[in-house]
């Protein structure tokens, strides 16, 4: 089962009921609960903003749709000059190979505030 969250950069008039018609695009309103539910305890990599991922073991969300992990390692996965040089397909290739390569920082309990949030991909059980 694997999520996918735009990014929006313009502050909306009420934050509340954007972030529900986004959720709402994604999911169907009535299965949005069990949605989140059936997540718990489930492995879940985050991609946020700044190109980091999160892999962490996903603990809830708060009010504002935050997001929990707990045992919690970082990889940043920054690709700075290639980006415009290389096509969308090398370009996932080079952070697969990378994101192999790289170690990872162990950065435990973390919340993830919703509005840096990209990407979130759950292991498939």
């Amino acid at each position: 089962m694997s999520f996918s969250f735009p990014a929006t950069s313009q502050p909306a008039s009420s934050p509340k009921s954007r972030r529900s018609s986004e959720l709402e695009s994604v999911i169907p309103p009535g299965s949005a609960v069990r949605a989140i539910t059936s997540l718990l305890r489930v492995l879940l990599r985050v991609t946020i903003t700044d190109g980091r991922v999160f892999l962490g073991t996903f603990a809830g969300t708060d009010q504002p749709m935050n997001i929990l992990l707990l045992n919690t390692e970082e990889y940043r996965m920054s690709l700075p000059s290639l980006k415009s040089t290389l096509s969308e397909s090398e370009l996932e290739l080079l952070a697969l190979e990378k994101e192999a390569r790289s170690d990872g920082r162990y950065v435990g309990q973390i919340l993830i505030p919703w509005r840096m949030v990209v990407k979130v991909e759950a292991q498939n059980a």
